[in-house]
């Protein structure tokens, strides 16, 4: 039996959600920027692999399998690559990489995480990031702008 994740939501996420939807009518404007990020290769999943290590079941027995245990944990079949970026920080992060064929769901985890958190905390973290692929979080990354000029640090309009 799948997991209604919608159980799991935090109230204030999913209403903060609803209402870009219904405010600011970002559906197509997600839509559309989806589409142009399909087109043009942002080369992600390669930028992850020329800085970073993947972390396979060969290569990295221990994270690997934690990450099985979350999505076994979590009754999801996800086929998200892990990658483990040299840095000491004690960091992680969640991406999408669009492309014409297909979307590859990246998971990159600090060297400093790896080395210095036990596994209970390591899979909390895996587990909190795949809640960004869950809900579609990284969708709205599209919503920041690159425009250091602009100070609300969103492409969206002030509301009313």
């Amino acid at each position: 039996m799948r997991n209604n994740w919608e159980e799991y939501r935090y109230g204030g996420d999913a209403a903060d959600v609803k209402s870009l939807f219904e405010l600011y009518r970002i559906g197509d404007y997600l839509d559309t920027f989806d589409e142009n990020r399909r087109r043009h290769d942002q080369g992600i999943r390669e930028k992850l692999l020329q800085h970073g290590i993947r972390l396979t079941d060969r290569l990295s027995p221990r994270i690997y399998h934690l990450f099985e245990e979350v999505c076994k944990n979590l009754q999801i079949e996800s086929e998200a690559e892990v990658f483990c970026m040299p840095d000491q920080s004690i960091n992680a992060f969640a991406v999408l990489d669009l492309r014409e064929d297909k979307t590859h769901s990246l998971i990159g985890v600090t060297a400093g995480a790896l080395e210095r958190l036990e596994d209970a905390e390591l899979k909390s973290i895996l587990g909190h990031e795949m809640g960004h692929f869950l809900f579609g979080h990284n969708r709205l990354n599209a919503l920041l702008t690159m425009d250091p000029k602009n100070r609300s640090m969103t492409v969206l309009p002030p509301s009313r």
